[in-house]
């Protein structure tokens, strides 16, 4: 079962109209090129690619909604302090603003 993508609800990216910021799982060989697809999360887009096996990879980038256009190499953001996971918490975001 593959894991659910959410693309259409990903951040904008503000350099490419059109396009979202995401974690893509897609094949490492140029031929036969092929975009699984984009997630919010590293590790979600780990997961998928781990459970697909040998031969896809994830990069952080811009996807064109509804093609498999993808730029990868972008610098993934930054997450302010108040929102960054605290390792071994269960405390989300908004428990950390608290």
């Amino acid at each position: 079962m593959s894991i659910r993508s959410l693309a259409k609800n990903l951040p904008a990216d503000p350099d490419n109209k059109g396009c979202v910021l995401g974690w893509a799982v897609l094949s490492d060989a140029l031929e036969p090129w092929h975009l699984v697809d984009v997630y919010a999360s590293k590790a979600i887009a780990q997961a998928e690619a781990a459970r697909l096996n040998n031969g896809y990879i994830v990069e952080y980038g811009s996807h064109r909604l509804g093609t498999d256009e993808f730029i990868g190499g972008l610098t993934p953001p930054r997450w302010p302090e108040a929102f960054r996971p605290q390792t071994g918490s269960a405390r989300g975001p908004i428990q950390a603003l608290q």
